[in-house]
């Protein structure tokens, strides 16, 4: 009888939610809460919540939702090394046929799962993909904040172009994955920040059919002091790695050598822009610009030297998107803080040899 239930769950259970979550406790009862308030039957999905070894023990507020989400599981972490790692935990523990990854300090409304699920059985693709809208302190503001769905149609050379030229929303939490993505291309979350720019790369790559609606099925939270609130420079650092897999990608990809060396003169102009647009955009950065803002070009231009700086001096810009203009400052910044460091190098080596010369006469 238990093999019978077993099987019949599985059937039915085309839906594996995967939280990660750290000591964000209040946000993951209300999470867990517009769960358990969605219009769909509940064993027709099911819920990991993957605990990142947070001070703060989920343990209560699971509890809490265990018999009123029925397929409510908890799996921990032995130390936290970013949701990537957890929501690679969640995929390898998970049962559904497709993957949503659901954030804990997020909601969704009531009507998603339903929506998601009837998506499912109706298109028969490998991702279906959404509009989201912003939280606010009273409920939500229902704005369509998604603009790129107008390039999810597009074959896998202009869907390349448009990816790496941050025209997409660069985050998984928007869509809804076939699992078998993941495992037959070997697909994972590396640990740190901005884990999620590779991934989804690689899933749209990988894809075959996808599936956009207009509707808002997923309500995101602004929440001060959260990863996308906040920089550092590890946020850098890990934006940076990201690209490096992207870049690797488009490399071993035999059918896309012939535009190879463009796309990678792309894609670094285009980290440029939007890294040097954060630093732009950011107050606590901005407070003392003088300082901080050219401490952060500084970990930039560090990180860019690992490229191929030759491979776009000199390239003309066509200043098609904001990001272009902003790179385009940047390599002037750094182009001509380079030459400056070189006159000084030099004229210190002048000195130098001057200094042996009166020395030795």
């Amino acid at each position: 009888m238990l093999i019978i239930t077993s099987i019949y769950c599985l059937l039915i259970m085309k839906l594996s939610i995967i939280i990660p979550y750290y000591n964000i406790l209040k946000e993951l009862d209300r999470c867990l809460k517009s769960l358990s308030e969605q219009t769909i039957i509940k064993d027709y999905f099911e819920v990991l919540v993957i605990d990142s070894c947070s001070l703060i023990k989920p343990d209560s507020i699971i509890k809490k939702y265990k018999n009123k989400l029925t397929n409510l599981k908890v799996f921990k972490l032995r130390k936290n090394q970013g949701p990537g790692i957890a929501r690679n935990l969640g995929i390898k523990k998970s049962l559904g046929e497709y993957i949503f990854f659901l954030d804990a300090d997020d909601i969704l409304p009531n009507h998603s799962l339903k929506k998601i699920y009837k998506l499912i059985l109706e298109k028969n693709v490998d991702i279906i993909t959404f509009n989201w809208s912003y939280l606010n302190k009273k409920k939500y503001v229902l704005k369509r904040l998604r603009k790129d769905h107008k390039y999810l149609t597009f074959n896998k050379i202009k869907l390349i172009k448009t990816y790496i030229s941050m025209h997409y929303n660069l985050s998984v939490i928007f869509c809804v994955s076939k699992k078998n993505i993941f495992i037959k291309n070997n697909i994972k979350f590396s640990s740190g920040l901005h884990e999620d720019i590779a991934v989804l790369f690689q899933m749209y790559f990988f894809a075959t059919k996808i599936y956009y609606t207009n509707e808002i099925l997923y309500l995101k939270e602004n929440r001060k002091g959260s990863i996308v609130n906040t920089f550092s420079p590890k946020h850098i650092n890990d934006f940076f790695k990201s690209w490096v897999t992207i870049k690797d990608i488009i490399i071993k990809n035999k059918s896309l050598t012939f535009f190879n060396n463009h796309l990678i003169k792309f894609y670094i102009k285009g980290i440029l822009g939007l890294l040097s647009m954060v630093i732009i955009k950011n107050r606590t950065i901005n407070k003392n610009i003088k300082s901080k803002k050219y401490f952060y070009y500084g970990i930039i231009a560090k990180e860019f030297k690992k490229f191929y700086l030759k491979d776009i001096q000199g390239h003309t810009l066509p200043y098609k998107t904001k990001y272009d203009q902003i790179s385009s400052i940047f390599l002037k910044y750094y182009l001509f803080e380079k030459k400056k460091y070189i006159y000084k190098r030099n004229q210190l080596y002048e000195k130098e040899i001057l200094q042996k010369k009166l020395l030795s006469s």
